[in-house]
């Protein structure tokens, strides 16, 4: 479905000490890409920016990623 709307990519953002995610993200070709303060009204605690390019998923991830 990411595919057919031609995105080139997803971002992903995870706590950075939800390991399980964390695991599951990077293997699925998941780059991080950042690490950022959330603003305020999320808590205002540190996440982790992932991207993952669309060429790089493979259909049965998109069910563990929650896409």
């Amino acid at each position: 479905m990411i595919k057919l709307e031609g995105l080139p990519y997803v971002e992903i953002t995870t706590d950075p000490d939800n390991y399980p995610s964390r695991r599951v993200i990077e293997a699925n070709g998941g780059i991080l890409v950042e690490e950022f303060i959330k603003a305020a009204a999320y808590g205002g605690s540190t996440s982790l920016r992932y991207r993952i390019f669309t060429n790089n998923i493979q259909p049965q991830a998109l069910d563990a990623l929650g896409i």
